[in-house]
């Protein structure tokens, strides 16, 4: 893969996921080997003040930097918009006027959802995309149904599904590559549900359940049938409200060990990233530090510090150090005086503030839980299927997988049976065994220009992708 397409996904993909009080996130994306597949991908979590979190996974067609742009561009519009108010049908009509403006943006497909992990109510819309999957915990898994959008660049109104997630349900989002593999799709989606219900109701691991079953998505989905295209899972789970953390304790050196167990096993259950693991770690332990040997004078078995640590509804955790003294001024020494200064470095706000009653320090930091970003993977094994295109006047009968490759060849071969756009052609799609994301784009732009009527018997891998984007055909 281009290092410099490499270092472009980097930089505009989530590295991590909020950490919010009554939801666990987990995410993966299974990035194409080839420049040809990879680039289109995009995914995000975004809480909101009021406890609120909207999710959302979208498919750019196309590959390489100018997806990855794409990509970058429609995330950007749709994360600004949807921060206002958590209006996600506000969000998509603005991006779907933007793509409308954007020829590559056309045909991008989006699912976003609003969650209250309060009450479990779920509002989402499938814009093209492939509806959300719902888990229970005893294991039944089920397609929400389609809310009716289109790919995005239609100039359209959306509507907003409605469901209600209960306690320990999982809301799984993915981008279609995950069931556009080779092979039947209706077989592809059947899977889809066995290998996620089979994770609620397998044994308990180390791993949470959004993590698990990620993984397991991907790994089992993928290794028979291979993949040719970015592949993202996206999890969400309603969860307890996070327990805050309390500790009071002698203000002495010894307890400095003793809060740095305490404060990591806290940040262990909230399953944030080593580097902000480390980050709040130091910088508690230095306030605890300080307190013990500045805020009093004259040291007392009664002397105390208090530690108090709560994570916010948008991810943000704020760790408390107080005291019932008054921080001395330390003396002067080059090799020391240095700690505030790495407690500030270290977090995103640090505030110290001194009363009659003592002293307290405030951290606030916003923290992550990792997102495994996976290149470079093999494709699986090879598949029969290979491309077939038959023209007979104004008839075309494609056959075998229709990819990125695939789908420029069909594009080409349009032109020339409709001479330009200038006639209708009858384009039967009812032996395609896969039918990618490219290959819908080529039929929608042919359907707008009004120079295709398409044919997909039912059950077909076909009929599947053009009612998901709403394009009309007769079976």
């Amino acid at each position: 893969m281009d290092p410099a397409l490499v270092a472009l996904q980097d930089a505009m993909l989530p590295q991590g996921l909020p950490v919010l009080p009554r939801v666990e996130l987990a995410a993966r994306c299974l990035l194409a080997a080839s420049d040809a597949g990879s680039g289109g991908d995009w995914f995000d979590a975004i809480p909101l003040p009021d406890g609120r979190v909207v999710v959302v996974v979208g498919d750019v067609v196309g590959h390489g930097v100018e997806a990855s742009v794409v990509m970058a561009e429609l995330k950007a519009v749709f994360d600004e918009r949807v921060r206002e108010d958590g209006d996600i049908v506000a969000a998509l009509e603005l991006i779907d006027r933007r793509a409308g403006r954007l020829a590559d943006a056309r045909t991008t497909t989006v699912c976003a959802c609003v969650l209250d992990p309060q009450t479990g109510e779920l509002g989402y819309c499938t814009a093209g995309h492939p509806p959300p999957v719902v888990v229970t915990p005893d294991g039944r898994a089920s397609y929400l149904p389609l809310s009716g959008g289109r790919p995005l660049g239609a100039e359209q109104s959306f509507s907003r599904g409605q469901h209600v997630l209960g306690e320990g349900d999982v809301l799984l989002l993915y981008s279609d590559g995950l069931v556009e593999r080779p092979g039947s799709p209706a077989q592809n989606t059947v899977d889809l549900l066995r290998v996620a219900g089979q994770v609620l109701t397998g044994p308990a691991t180390e791993e949470t359940t959004v993590d698990r079953i990620c993984r397991e998505v991907l790994d089992v989905l993928t290794r028979v049938t291979g993949y040719s295209d970015d592949i993202t899972v996206l999890a969400v789970q309603r969860a307890a409200a996070v327990v805050p953390l309390r500790l009071v304790l002698p203000a002495v050196t010894g307890s400095v060990p003793t809060v740095r167990a305490g404060l990591s096993d806290w940040l262990a259950h909230l399953r944030i990233g080593p580097v902000d693991e480390m980050a709040l770690l130091h910088a508690v332990s230095e306030l605890v530090a300080n307190a013990v040997e500045h805020a009093y004078p004259v040291p007392r078995a009664t002397d105390l510090v208090r530690i108090a640590g709560d994570l916010g509804p948008t991810g943000e955790v704020r760790l408390e150090v107080a005291d019932d003294g008054r921080w001395r001024v330390p003396v002067e020494d080059v090799d020391r005086g240095r700690g505030l200064a790495m407690v500030r470095a270290y977090t995103d706000d640090f505030r110290v503030g001194q009363s009659a009653s003592g002293t307290r320090a405030v951290v606030r930091h916003q923290v992550a839980h990792p997102v495994a970003l996976l290149r470079g993977v093999s494709t699986g094994p090879v598949v029969d299927g290979e491309l077939g295109l038959s023209v007979d006047g104004q008839d075309v009968l494609v056959t075998g997988i229709v990819d990125r490759a695939g789908a420029v060849l069909l594009r080409r071969t349009l032109d020339r049976a409709s001479r330009g756009g200038t006639r209708l052609v009858s384009v039967d799609l009812s032996e395609v065994d896969l039918l990618s994301s490219a290959g819908v784009r080529v039929l929608v732009d042919a359907s707008v220009d009004g120079e295709v009527r398409l044919v997909a018997a039912a059950g077909s891998a076909a009929q599947r992708a053009l009612d998901l984007v709403h394009l009309p055909y007769r079976s």
